[in-house]
């Protein structure tokens, strides 16, 4: 499954209240408004940010910025979206294009001889 397929199904970033996802979350809040010191992620060029709302997957924030979150009860996940390449010394890639030039190749060497 690829990773487009994967971001063209999350749920709208709408659907997520960051600041008071539910009673709980917002009376503890309300309780310890210290909490809030530590309520702030950037999310950078490149990454997104899962939101989990007390363990359930809720919303994926895309677009890189500051966010600020109630944290009490919501976890925010920042994960790198970036393309990995792999060098593998030693390793031919063989496409259909350089399988033709090869046929085309071998083809020439025998009306040669």
């Amino acid at each position: 499954m690829s990773s487009k397929t994967l971001l063209a199904d999350d749920p709208p970033e709408k659907a997520a209240s960051l600041c008071c996802p539910t009673a709980l979350s917002c009376f503890l809040s309300c309780f310890c408004p210290w909490v809030w010191l530590g309520a702030c992620k950037v999310v950078n060029e490149k990454e997104a940010a899962l939101v989990l709302t007390w363990g359930k997957f809720t919303t994926v924030k895309k677009k890189p910025g500051l966010f600020c979150f109630n944290p009490c009860g919501v976890e925010f996940q920042v994960v790198s979206v970036k393309q990995r390449t792999t060098d593998l010394p030693g390793v031919k890639l063989v496409s259909e294009e350089t399988k033709t030039t090869q046929r085309e190749r071998g083809r020439k060497r025998k009306e040669e001889a």
